[in-house]
This record gives C-alpha cells, structure tokens and sequence, in this order.
C-alpha cells in the first residue's frame, strides 16, 4: 500500500465543499445547536 497525499474527496474548507453536503451538516449542526440550549432552561 502507498500513501496517496489526495483526499478521495473534496472537502476541507466551505470553498471546496459540494453545496448539499454543507447545507445538510449545517442544519444538522443548527439542530443539535437549538437541542442543546433547550435542554439548558430549567424547568419549574
């Protein structure tokens, strides 16, 4: 096996990333954002 210095796939930066995979992980990350400080309100 040799190693190979090329990703298999563009990615890195937003510049090289395809525009569905930055929107889906952006709202995945939005999600679990909200997620998070919802549970941090205590409830009375």
């Amino acid at each position: 096996m040799q190693y190979d210095p090329q990703p298999p796939v563009a990615g890195g930066s937003i510049e090289k990333t395809e525009p569905a995979v930055y929107k889906a992980l952006q709202e995945l990350y939005d999600y679990f954002s909200v997620a998070d400080s919802v549970k941090a309100i205590p409830i009375q």
